[in-house]
């Protein structure tokens, strides 16, 4: 088997709300080979867009990761550090919102 191009593990993601940081993904995990297409599905709200978000490290302000790794194409793309506004925006792409 070859390395997966993208490999979500245990990731989870907080946003600042008036109490301190609470989580709103909580351990997510996947694995994706080169040449297969991964959907994300799930009702409103339930952390589609905040998901593709990380993996695209376009997260806004509000939110962070803090827990698990992203690795695409074998570099790991998040820790638990911002990244630089035009760091790895260069292949990966999501479309978020309704139809």
């Amino acid at each position: 088997m070859t390395d997966p191009l993208l490999e979500i593990r245990d990731l989870r993601i907080d946003l600042a709300s008036d109490g301190g940081w609470v989580p709103v993904i909580d351990r997510i995990s996947a694995s994706v080979a080169r040449g297969q297409v991964l959907a994300i599905v799930g009702e409103s709200g339930s952390g589609k867009s905040v998901t593709a978000q990380s993996i695209l490290r376009l997260l806004p302000r509000e939110l962070r990761i803090t827990a698990g790794s992203i690795v695409l194409t074998a570099r790991r793309r998040s820790t638990l550090r911002r990244p630089s506004p035009t760091a790895g925006r260069s292949s990966p792409s999501a479309a978020t919102g309704s139809p």
